[in-house]
């Protein structure tokens, strides 16, 4: 290749990039492509057609309103929200400004919209009998219908009471075994007490106790005993008119 056609080629090159007609990476020259947009009125219109739904008013409430005129506090407080001005007293806003580019006032149209919204909407769902205030009484909205959560405390209530009888069954398990327990304790002491006994009456056969433990045991288990002075042989002795008598 020549040193013209090379420069004839750089020249090229140059053309294209500058009409970005030259890709990143590209080392030819690819041909320009017109993107075609496309604007299927008829298309467009069937398709809407098909999802269209043919619903109610208050399944959807759908309005088309403007703006809400402004109330006199609001009207006091910022004018006629046409002129705007800065502290120097300079304007910042023009009236023919487009809302889209300050902020207040797009919000304001935004709040005026909805004010009117709620002006036209309200009245018409009365008309239909729509309920638009909640009760006194009201302080939340349940996340779960009401047959669902009478069914959670069904549920909560059937628990309850298996619990109760649960605990219940438990205190009388615990009140016979209790009984249980005193009745073995006497049942031992009864048979300590006759061990003792049949030990004592052992060691008085064989002459090695006297038989104080049987009065012993006659206060833990009979009456109390009668007074000395009472008893018939004790104290001072009887004359045998006496002894006769009794």
């Amino acid at each position: 290749m020549s040193d013209s056609e090379s420069l004839d080629t750089d020249e090229e090159l140059q053309e294209s990039l500058a009409k970005g007609e030259l890709k990143p990476g590209l080392y030819a020259i690819a041909p320009h492509v017109k993107k075609e947009f496309i604007n299927n009125t008829a298309a467009l219109k069937q398709k809407l057609a098909e999802m269209e739904l043919d619903l109610d008013w208050v399944e959807t409430l759908t309005m088309v309103n403007g703006l809400a005129p402004l109330t006199p506090e609001l009207s006091e407080q910022f004018g006629d929200m046409e002129l705007q001005k800065n502290r120097k007293g300079t304007v910042v806003m023009g009236s023919n400004e487009d809302p889209v580019h300050h902020d207040f006032k797009r919000e304001m149209a935004f709040y005026r919209q909805a004010q009117a919204a709620v002006l036209e909407g309200i009245p018409r769902l009365h008309q239909l009998g729509v309920v638009t205030r909640r009760p006194d009484d009201y302080f939340a909205q349940m996340a779960k219908s009401d047959t669902h959560m009478t069914k959670v405390r069904e549920k909560l209530l059937t628990k309850k009471v298996a619990l109760e009888r649960s605990e219940k069954a438990r205190k009388l398990r615990e009140l016979k075994k209790f009984g249980k327990k005193v009745q073995v304790e006497v049942m031992q002491q009864r048979q300590k007490e006759k061990r003792e006994m049949m030990e004592n009456l052992k060691k008085f056969k064989k002459g090695q106790g006297s038989l104080d433990f049987l009065e012993n045991t006659g206060k833990q288990k009979g009456p109390k005993p009668a007074a000395a002075g009472n008893q018939p042989g004790k104290g001072k002795r009887l004359s045998k008119s006496q002894l006769k008598r009794q």
